[in-house]
């Protein structure tokens, strides 16, 4: 069952008005308890700074208006991620998202405003941000580095701002709002023709007193394709010919073999380095081999080369798939298809005379383990495409998360006979060892 906590003041949100609100109560109340919930996951933080944090100017941590010691000295319980479900204002109760019930005598919602989505026809189909909340700022400054083009609905404050940062990004950037100023409320319409000419001189296309009536996602997608590929290859193009093509010469295709250039085969500099961080990394328990870091190349094996127990036979890799991109396509329908059909992706590559010699036949279940104790278990593919002492697992299989269903359960997880210490990782550029000297046992299918 669970219990009704009790507190005397009881305030929703932590707006600038919430905490203002905190404040004149401690002026006149110093003891009584104050609780203050917030649905947001972070401490208090103006929704002003946003912009800044969209454009990388600034950190979600760097921008809080008040922190831990902050409640903690004025006798404030801070909840942060508990949204409010329901509100029982005749028995002075409200329910939290998570089902916690509170009993206040006082109670202030100052939860502030939520972005308006406006019911613009075909607009839910498309891919869009709003800028209300430290998320969405963070998402939208993930967004940046891939922004070919923006339409920005609204030229108020943050709205500009957001465009500005846009732009800054690389975007082509247009604004569409339909009063017939920019920053209503701040300036007057002289004033506003001035920014306006100050956005339109970057670069950003100013729609003033139009009106969004509709969003249809071929028309993105159409102008999307002509930015990147030419005004006469929209959409329209790419549902009849299906792909571009434009002719490569080898060089263009292979241009390392092509490029005269200098290699340095005597770094110098390289002991001397050794030396600056060992200072750093020796008091800490990180000695630095002094192999590592000479002046002229050298084969240094990694721990799987130094094996000699009885019985590790193979030497392990994984190999990019000639389906799947790593782990990312996983989930793709068509791809797992495809892949179950194909006798690599999702199984263990062995050579087939090292595979007969102990006794497998395509399709057996069989364990590998490394020499510290890691196991994964697979069935075996024989291949003469494989060296005789080679184990080859493609892609990033092995998926066990609810969250990946059709990965689940399909493939090798290889990483999980790789070592994450100190002594598996190159010390110049910490690059894991990614091979690993197994034993091969067969497994027994009931």
């Amino acid at each position: 069952m669970t219990v009704m906590e009790q507190t005397k003041y009881l305030i929703a949100g932590s707006s600038h008005a919430a905490l203002s609100a905190l404040n004149s109560i401690r002026m006149l109340d110093l003891d009584s308890s104050l609780t203050l919930i917030t649905k947001d996951e972070r401490l208090p933080y103006s929704p002003t700074v946003l912009p800044y944090i969209v454009s990388g100017k600034s950190k979600p941590e760097k921008v809080q208006l008040r922190d831990d010691a902050f409640f903690a000295k004025n006798k404030v319980n801070f909840i942060s991620g508990a949204g409010l479900s329901s509100l029982d204002a005749d028995n002075s109760k409200v329910t939290l998202q998570d089902g916690q019930e509170w009993q206040y005598e006082k109670l202030l919602l100052a939860t502030g405003a939520s972005p308006t989505i406006p019911t613009i026809p075909g607009l839910m189909g498309t891919s869009f941000y709003v800028l209300r909340t430290m998320d969405d700022a963070v998402n939208l400054n993930a967004a940046l580095n891939n922004v070919k083009s923006a339409v920005v609905l609204g030229g108020g404050l943050i709205g500009m701002h957001a465009a500005e940062n846009l732009i800054k990004a690389g975007a082509q950037v247009t604004i569409i709002e339909m009063r017939p100023q920019v920053l209503p409320g701040y300036f007057d319409q002289q004033a506003a023709k001035i920014i306006e000419k100050i956005f339109a001189d970057i670069g950003v296309t100013m729609r003033i007193g139009d009106t969004v009536i509709g969003a249809a996602q071929e028309e993105i997608c159409d102008a999307d394709l002509k930015i990147n590929f030419g005004d006469d290859r929209g959409l329209e193009w790419f549902k009849k010919e299906g792909v571009v093509t434009w002719p490569k010469t080898p060089q263009e295709v292979y241009w390392r073999a092509f490029t005269d250039a200098r290699v340095p085969i005597y770094w110098e500099w390289m002991p001397e380095l050794r030396e600056k961080i060992q200072a750093i990394s020796g008091p800490v328990g990180l000695d630095v081999p002094k192999d590592y870091y000479s002046a002229l190349a050298e084969f240094l094996p990694c721990q799987s080369h130094e094996c000699k127990k009885e019985g590790f036979d193979f030497y392990t890799f994984y190999y990019r798939d000639t389906l799947h991109t790593n782990s990312f396509t996983m989930e793709n329908a068509w791809l797992d298809e495809a892949a179950q059909l194909d006798p690599y992706s999702y199984n263990i590559a062995m050579n087939t005379d090292s595979g007969r010699a102990r006794g497998l036949v395509d399709g057996d279940v069989i364990e590998l383990e490394s020499e510290k104790g890691r196991k994964v278990t697979g069935r075996v593919h024989l291949t003469e495409a494989i060296h005789p002492e080679g184990l080859g697992m493609a892609a990033l299989c092995g998926h066990w998360a609810k969250g990946m269903p059709m990965a689940k359960g399909k493939g090798v997880f290889y990483n999980e006979l790789l070592e994450l210490d100190w002594e598996s990782v190159n010390p110049v550029n910490l690059t894991l060892d990614l091979c690993s000297k197994v034993k091969v046992t067969r497994v027994e299918e009931n």
